[in-house]
């Protein structure tokens, strides 16, 4: 039986972490795109980050949610957004954001004043 951990797993981790921003900053602008924060991931950081968000990358067949949630929480700074960005093998990417109420609610303000956001995403 395999073992998890070691190198293959750090490996594949930051192949997901690669592959994960290759797919995001498709559809952000260059001022916005994101890359691997390899020092603060080191240090325990999160992946990437924003000014307002935390990216957390699992490439991982098996989900933890909790832990993975947990994480994210302890590596984003005060006033940044938790966020987990996941797929399993031959699976999509999936998004969790952690969001209070509050924040929901502004997100939802905000994107209904981007009357083509739907339209791109659907020429996609």
């Amino acid at each position: 039986m395999a073992r998890s951990g070691g190198k293959g797993a750090r490996t594949k981790g930051a192949q997901g972490e690669r592959e994960f921003f290759a797919v995001l900053n498709k559809y952000l602008p260059d001022r916005l795109h994101i890359r691997r924060e390899l020092s603060q991931t080191r240090d325990g950081g999160p992946d990437g980050a924003l000014v307002h968000c935390a990216i957390e990358v699992k490439r991982q067949e098996t989900l933890n949610l909790p832990s993975w949630l947990k994480q994210a929480r302890e590596q984003a700074h005060p006033h940044r957004v938790p966020v987990i960005a996941y797929r399993q093998n031959r699976g999509s990417w999936n998004i969790l954001v952690d969001m209070t109420p509050v924040e929901f609610a502004t997100w939802l303000r905000y994107s209904n004043n981007l009357k083509d956001t739907e339209e791109y995403f659907r020429r996609e």
